[in-house]
């Protein structure tokens, strides 16, 4: 995975949700485009963004450390009267 892949899933329209894996095992959303900074070493990602889309912090995560990205499938709600996702 480069920088450049991980620019172009960014600016891809209509935008795609996606998870980064890291070679770690840590794993980071990023459910909006604004969501993450690319350099071409590092991806910045938004971590637990508040009400008005703020991030409350951010992680750095090494582009020769991404082992793969995936799309994030939306959950869809079966019976929401029970309070089942």
């Amino acid at each position: 995975m480069t920088a450049g892949e991980i620019k172009r899933l960014l600016d891809e329209r209509p935008f795609t949700p996606f998870r980064i894996v890291m070679s770690s095992g840590d794993r980071y959303d990023v459910r909006h485009p604004e969501q993450a900074f690319v350099t071409k070493a590092r991806i910045y990602v938004g971590l637990r963004p508040d009400m008005k889309g703020i991030p409350e912090d951010s992680e750095i995560c090494s582009v020769l450390h991404i082992a793969s990205v995936e799309p994030i499938r939306s959950a869809r709600r079966k019976n929401t009267r029970s309070g089942r996702a």
